[in-house]
């Protein structure tokens, strides 16, 4: 559990940073002149992630959905019409 802690903190770290080295170069500055601290990094990687964050989530739920569409019970036989020749029809004798 603590190494998956560690992971997502340090991912979390570098997408901060990375955002916030970005802005600063944009302005023609470097980070290391704010003095940010890891909370700050940790902090502004929301900004960063916050998009990707909810891609990924739409992308799950459309995926569920999806699987749930496809992996659905058949519906039931509601009894032998002309379809009962066809090989795996429960009525075909």
């Amino acid at each position: 559990m603590g190494s998956l802690i560690s992971l997502l903190t340090a991912v979390l770290f570098y997408f901060g940073w990375a955002s916030t080295d970005a802005e600063t170069q944009a302005l023609g500055l470097r980070d290391t002149v704010f003095h940010f601290s890891t909370s700050d990094y940790l902090l502004r990687s929301v900004d960063a992630l916050y998009i990707p964050a909810w891609i990924a989530a739409t992308a799950a739920l459309a995926a569920m959905g999806l699987h749930h569409l496809v992996e659905r019970d058949p519906p039931m036989h509601s009894g032998c019409g002309d379809h009962s020749a066809l090989p795996g029809c429960p009525c075909s004798h």
